[in-house]
């Protein structure tokens, strides 16, 4: 038995013909066993890592759509406030263009008949 420190380790996967027919061969055919064993734990490491990767690539491109739907809902938001706030406008607006209709149109009539009235009462006119 030429190595017996990887018996507790490969029990749990071996059956006792492959334990009793890895004891038996050579050192240099254990080791070789070993080495092939460990080529494929690494080639099953670099396949998880690869995987690994892609849903890296995956998550960041979920990322990348999440804030391009985030930016857009925010636009969203922001023109719904502009639409809000030109409402606001339109309606102060109209408030107030009752004052420019009464300074425009009411109120000029008013002062030209109030002028009238004091022409006639500097001129000698008496009042009624």
């Amino acid at each position: 038995m030429a190595i017996s420190c990887c018996e507790n380790e490969m029990s749990a996967e071996l059956t006792e013909d492959q334990k009793v027919a890895f004891l038996a061969m050579a050192r240099e055919e254990q080791l070789a066993a070993l080495f092939g064993m460990l080529a494929y734990i690494r080639s099953d490491l670099a396949n998880v890592k690869k995987e690994q990767i892609g849903f890296g690539q995956d998550l960041d491109s979920f990322k990348r759509e999440l804030r391009n739907v985030r930016i857009t809902r925010e636009k969203m938001e922001q023109e719904r406030q502009q639409n809000t706030d030109q409402k606001i406008d339109a309606a102060l607006s109209k408030r107030f263009d009752f004052w420019v209709y009464l300074r425009d149109r009411v109120l000029p009539g008013i002062i030209t008949l109030i002028l009238l009235a004091i022409l006639y009462l500097t001129f000698g006119g008496q009042v009624p």
